[in-house]
């Protein structure tokens, strides 16, 4: 037999363990001995360190004279971090992040990993080179009397002021200043780009500056020296050139785009702009009408980060899709309108900031003397509805009458408790709501004593939810609406746990004011919130009123009746969780009025609408139900 004999070399690449500190621990605290191998540092350190783990120092931390400080991990001091050894290095993956101050004497150099300061950063002398694919962001002023060099492919973002003098500077990737920029006595080479929120001032003592300054707030400019590409403000030459750097002026607020209104009311002509360019998601938007100008109109998509209405009236048509991703803010002469139309399509806004300001939200009610189950859309009361409309609200269990009249007067500023409204007129009208906009949680409170357990809440939003997103913890997994098909009264189901709906071709999406019933087995808080993206435009085409279209799931089978009025579905399912009884995750029938029939499944005696049934294995009976009324049975299939 031949014996084999292996030579096995360990190369361990790092530093020298001799007279330094180096950590290991994944989540270590800077104190503990057991983050270190070796011994361990404390508050004033002369010695080497290498940070290969994660480790977090409670408290200031000093590094003296001669020091080397490598990072390849996570590095967090909560506290003041002062540094006048000879170099400080993050490398690819590290990340240093400084709670309060930074105050660096020592070279520092970033190879592709990333330096947070929540505070001020004074670089007093030395270097700090940023190389391509690193990112320094400082919350507070950054000072530097030492060479500030960021490279292409870098970014540099000082929320407040930068401030430099007696030293040059190289500038080839980008820099954004949300506050002033004053560069004074230096020697500015510059390729990249200056992005400055506030003034620029620049005594450019030697050199060029040939990269491009950015002053999208229309700062003030002092420049001495030579400049080839300064882009005044409202230069839109930034906008069609670097998506990441817009997308970070864009979180930074620093991208504005205000209204002209110069050719018409057209949101989406971008000669109504200024800069003329349509608005994008980044942007924030401004509307100040100047008198004789257009008001602007959405009618079919727009979107936008914040918006502010100071002078003038924006109004967002029925079946228009807007997303505001941040916050509305109304002024005193401004106007912001939403208009759904009942008889046609609502709008669909998708707003997930704050508001301030009052809103006006528009409802057209068609001529016909339906009960519409809405939700009310401001803080506002009964007044809002003129003579010639009832309003009834669902009493959730309180009281002996279970749908009371609301009076005029009566406040009907939850948004998410339902009720009735019935126009009279025979008119088609329109009613206007006028107040702040429901953002952020809303609550309802349910209660397990209304009849059966049913609760007739509402979507206190603007915007289509969807319902997978709500807590059903002590509830049916079940939202029911109440339409009319066919001028007959109906009920549409949605089961939540098994992705089932009634009728087969509707979907989950709760539109704008949309009263629904759900069902509690115990009193609970449910909560809605727009920041936790439950907030959705339909998929495609026009807003739907109530429902979109949606493909019905294979593994569900669809049973209709139908007589000389109208068709009623029931629809079986086949889960892994299913059961042939009755259980939480079935979705009860609730039986439709007047001439319309029912069918449903029939489960431990009692009526399911969607029956979740266990997987098919072999033979497999379901009990079918009917409910007929006379009259229009003539013809029934």
């Amino acid at each position: 037999m031949k014996k084999f004999c292996f030579l096995i070399t360990l190369l361990f690449i790092g530093v020298s363990l001799s007279a330094q500190y180096v950590s290991t621990v994944i989540g270590g605290s800077y104190e503990n001995d057991s983050t270190w191998v070796g011994s361990k540092p404390r508050g004033s350190v002369n010695q080497n360190m290498t940070i290969n783990g994660y480790v977090v120092r409670t408290g200031d931390l000093s590094f003296g004279g001669g020091t080397k400080v490598d990072i390849y991990k996570k590095f967090e001091i909560i506290g003041t971090l002062i540094s006048t050894g000879d170099n400080f290095n993050i490398y690819q993956y590290g990340y240093v992040k400084v709670y309060q101050n930074f105050n660096a004497k020592c070279k520092i150099d970033i190879e592709g990993g990333r330096l947070d300061v929540l505070g001020n950063m004074n670089k007093e002398s030395n270097s700090m080179v940023i190389k391509s694919g690193s990112r320094v962001e400082i919350f507070g002023n950054l000072y530097a009397q030492g060479t500030i060099k960021v490279e292409k492919g870098a970014l540099l973002i000082i929320h407040k002021n930068f401030d430099t003098t007696s030293n040059s500077h190289e500038i080839s990737g980008d820099v954004i200043v949300k506050g002033n920029a004053n560069l004074n006595g230096t020697t500015m080479q510059a390729t990249g780009n200056l992005v400055v929120g506030g003034n620029v001032t620049i005594n450019n003592s030697g050199g060029s500056y040939q990269g491009d300054i950015y002053q999208p707030n229309g700062g003030n400019f002092n420049g001495a020296g030579e400049f080839n590409n300064l882009a005044p403000a409202g230069n839109d030459k930034l906008l069609n050139e670097d998506d990441a750097l817009l997308n970070e002026l864009g979180n930074l607020g620093l991208l504005k785009t205000g209204w002209t209104g110069d050719v018409s009311s057209d949101w989406n002509n971008a000669n109504n702009w200024s800069p003329k360019k349509v608005p994008l998601s980044i942007l924030n938007v401004n509307i100040d009408v100047a008198i004789g100008k257009h008001n602007p109109i959405i009618s079919s998509t727009a979107s936008m980060r914040n918006l502010t209405v100071t002078k003038g009236t924006v109004t967002i048509k029925a079946g228009a899709k807007a997303t505001i991703a941040g916050n509305i803010d109304v002024k005193s002469g401004g106007n912001l309108i939403i208009e759904h139309d009942l008889g046609d399509k609502p709008a669909s806004v998708v707003h997930y900031g704050t508001s301030t300001g009052n809103v006006t939200v528009k409802v057209t009610f068609p001529t016909m003397a339906r009960n519409w189950y809405l939700g009310h859309p401001v803080v506002s009361n009964r007044n809002d509805y003129p003579a010639g409309f009832n309003v009834w609200s669902y009493f959730h269990g309180v009281g002996s009458t279970e749908w009371p009249s609301v009076a005029a007067g009566t406040s009907l500023s939850n948004p998410t408790a339902g009720y009735v409204v019935q126009n009279t007129t025979k008119t088609i009208t329109t009613v206007s709501h006028n107040g702040a906009l429901a953002t952020g949680e809303q609550k309802v409170q349910l209660k397990k004593s209304s009849p059966l357990g049913f609760n007739l809440i509402a979507n206190p939003y603007n915007g289509y939810v969807n319902p997978n997103s709500l807590d059903f913890t002590g509830m049916r997994p079940t939202i029911w609406f109440r339409t009319v098909v066919g001028g007959y009264y109906k009920f549409q189901t949605y089961n939540i746990e098994a992705g089932v709906t009634l009728p087969a071709n509707s979907s989950d999406l709760i539109a704008p004011m949309q009263a629904f019933w759900v069902r509690t087995d115990v009193d609970k808080e449910l909560k809605f919130s727009n920041g936790l993206l439950s907030l959705v435009h339909p998929g495609s085409g026009a807003n739907p009123h109530i429902k979109s279209s949606a493909q019905p799931a294979d593994d569900v089978l669809y049973l209709e009746i139908a007589n000389n009025a109208s068709t009623d579905q029931t629809a079986i399912a086949f889960r892994e969780n299913g059961s042939v009884e009755m259980s939480r995750i079935d979705s009860d029938k609730r039986l439709n009025d007047n001439s319309v029939p029912d069918i449903y499944v029939v489960k431990s005696g009692k009526q399911a609408a969607i029956a979740i049934q266990p997987q098919i294995e072999g033979d497999a009976a379901v009990n079918i139900g009917f409910a007929l009324r006379k009259d229009f049975n003539k013809s029934l299939s």
